[in-house]
């Protein structure tokens, strides 16, 4: 006699099997394969890429490429990502505010740990930032003047670097204020 079968058993799991993985190895393997393989491959091309310059024209032109292609993956890839980062972590608190069932003092209690969170982030970002002061030592003086009239790159037309705070408007007067309602 055979056993009924159950909800569990008729439901698909996913396949966690080694076999079902690129090459039947996890992702973390990978990731440490990539990063041994890519440490001596740029110890080897160096910093200031003197060696292409040694390569036939075409080669240099191919390379070229190949360099801007690889510089404008990471930056697109970061800056989505920071532009992503604050609304995904307040979406993510008040999702768990919204789904967590607390009332009275374990919602008050998760509201003070997420102001306690908030708090300590913000501290400890401004700290750092007043501790390792980025920027400082950097020659400036060199940067001024008119850029450069080199051809156009698609990365500055992508990845545009800032140009400072955004500037307030003029203030209006009354009357210009009376007149917009």
């Amino acid at each position: 006699m055979s056993r009924p079968e159950t909800d569990a058993e008729l439901i698909p799991q996913p396949a966690d099997e080694p076999e079902s993985r690129p090459g039947g190895l996890p992702l973390y393997v990978w990731v440490i394969g990539a990063v041994v393989l890519a440490i001596p491959v740029g110890l080897a091309l160096g910093a200031d890429a003197s060696w292409a310059q040694r390569a036939p024209g075409p080669a240099v032109a191919l390379l070229r490429g190949l360099a801007i292609g690889l510089d404008l993956a990471p930056k697109l890839i970061i800056r989505a990502l920071g532009a992503l980062a604050a609304p995904l972590v307040v979406l993510a608190i008040l999702s768990a505010i919204v789904t967590n069932d607390l009332h009275g003092r374990q919602g008050a209690r998760m509201m003070l740990y997420y102001l306690i969170n908030t708090i300590v982030a913000m501290v400890f970002g401004l700290v750092l930032s007043n501790l390792i002061q980025p920027g400082t030592g950097a020659p400036l003086a060199q940067m001024e003047g008119p850029a450069s009239a080199g051809p156009a790159r698609l990365i500055d037309i992508l990845v545009p670097e800032p140009t400072g705070p955004p500037k307030a408007p003029p203030p209006k007067s009354q009357t210009e204020i009376l007149l917009e309602l």
